[in-house]
């Protein structure tokens, strides 16, 4: 991971983002666009994100979309490319989607920064790039996971990097982001069974699986740095706070005033998903993540 380049992180910048609409990029358009000019690329124009400063710029990733044509033909510092196949869980029924939002709008992107003097490409992966999660989860090593959806991931950050010597890349593999106004991921799972008595499935004989919750807060100020700083390479995003399924259920349950119930699924064995953090901490050194019951207060005010 080479350090950031301090010669590019200083000044208003004009950020392209992609995948806005989504749980992460709506959170961060918000924090960039008090700072920085903000195009979003997009399907629809979005009242929002232009009461906020930033420009809508209409095209579908899901389609071969011509860059050139409609976004500028020059000026953009920096792309954060947020956008990911909605059909993440539907294969092989959206295998194509998955590949054109993933991959090859990847590529088109990559082309587009090329051609127009991008100084910096923010790439937003995952974590499950590390399937099985039965190695180390370690940015150096090579991976290879299991669905099609990681693989489409992986492709994307094999091909950004391939643009490296041209200009900044950094692939950001997020680990369980969490906050307010989230729908259908682990953590507002977990909420919604707690809130309505649900028992909670526990795997193994312990807490179940043990992962590392992110404030979505944490995951946007990472984003922003990894940007403007200019940061290269592959790096793991996550909480050093490693909670089992049990652990947060329960800190849920303490916040909204609800004892948790649990029931044993009977499979062996706990998954335990928590990758290393060594290369983030290097580079923001100072930075302190929310805990967990911190973090989740919002619950309290569902």
């Amino acid at each position: 991971m080479k350090s950031p380049d301090s010669n590019l992180t200083s000044g208003r910048q004009r950020i392209l983002v992609t995948g806005a609409t989504g749980f992460v990029g709506r959170n961060l358009v918000q924090q960039l666009a008090c700072e920085h000019e903000v195009l979003i690329l997009s399907r629809r124009e979005v009242p929002a994100f232009t009461q906020l400063g930033a420009r809508c710029v209409l095209a579908d990733l899901g389609v071969n979309a011509d860059l050139i044509s409609v976004l500028p033909s020059g000026g953009i510092d920096r792309i954060i490319h947020l956008a990911q196949s909605d059909g993440y869980r539907d294969f092989p029924g959206s295998a194509l989607d998955m590949f054109q939002v993933n991959v090859a709008s990847t590529a088109a992107l990559l082309d587009y920064a090329a051609k127009t003097g991008v100084k910096g490409f923010v790439l937003a992966s995952t974590g499950s790039v590390y399937e099985p999660y039965t190695k180390p989860m370690d940015e150096a090593l090579a991976q290879a996971p299991e669905s099609h959806y990681a693989r489409t991931k992986l492709a994307a950050e094999l091909l950004a990097q391939s643009y490296s010597k041209l200009f900044n890349v950094c692939a950001l593999r997020l680990f369980f982001p969490y906050g307010p106004q989230q729908t259908g991921r682990l953590v507002p799972n977990l909420f919604q069974r707690v809130q309505a008595g649900e028992k909670v499935l526990l795997d193994g004989d312990a807490g179940g699986m043990v992962f590392t919750p992110t404030h979505i807060d944490d995951v946007v100020t990472i984003l922003r740095t990894a940007a403007i700083s200019g940061w290269q390479g592959a790096v793991n995003v996550a909480t050093p706070e490693a909670l089992s399924i049990k652990d947060v259920a329960q800190a849920i349950g303490r916040i909204i005033g609800r004892e948790p119930s649990f029931e044993r699924t009977g499979k062996a064995g706990q998954m335990t998903i928590v990758p290393p953090i060594a290369v983030l901490s290097a580079l923001m050194p100072d930075f302190r993540f929310k805990p967990f019951e911190d973090g989740a207060r919002f619950f309290g005010q569902a």
